[in-house]
């Protein structure tokens, strides 16, 4: 089951202007944007289920809200310097 994130709920709610407003208050306050944030939250919950979880790679990238594996797989790297594989061997054995 792919996690509904909050923050793309909250911003569906509003028009136009008010979303720039939005994105200006939120950036201000969390001095991210709220995709950036979307993305930190998503990799956070991927990261701690690589560590806790025996669940494949595809299971934890559907849960995180990424239904295509290599995207996620790409975003993840690029967010930790490794792989999803790779991140859960490493850190399994510290």
């Amino acid at each position: 089951m792919a996690h509904r994130w909050v923050h793309t709920a909250i911003y569906e709610m509003f028009e136009p202007p008010e979303k720039a407003q939005l994105i200006r208050l939120f950036k201000k306050s969390l001095n991210t944007t709220p995709i950036q944030y979307e993305i930190r939250k998503k990799m956070e919950y991927a990261k701690g289920m690589l560590l806790y979880s025996n669940e494949s790679v595809a299971e934890i990238s559907d849960r995180a809200g990424y239904s295509d594996i290599a995207y996620f797989s790409k975003m993840f790297k690029k967010y930790t310097g490794y792989s999803p594989s790779e991140y859960r061997k490493i850190i399994r054995e510290t």
